[in-house]
């Protein structure tokens, strides 16, 4: 379980996002910070941001999900 207070987990999405930018401009999609506003409010984990996102961009062969 994460106890981090709401701002600690504030600053630590913010250093995330902007650490992403040091090789040029990045600009998150609107479901990503929707998905990280919802993890700061402690309704969604880190770990379901990351399964949502991978089987989002998972790319579908002949049907399936690789």
């Amino acid at each position: 379980m994460n106890n981090q207070s709401k701002e600690e987990k504030i600053k630590a999405w913010n250093f995330a996002i902007n650490i992403n930018q040091l090789d040029g401009e990045w600009i998150p999609s609107k479901e990503y910070m929707e998905l990280v506003e919802k993890e700061i409010n402690g309704e969604i984990t880190t770990e379901q941001i990351r399964k949502i996102l991978i089987k989002k961009h998972t790319v579908k062969n002949n049907g399936e999900e690789k």
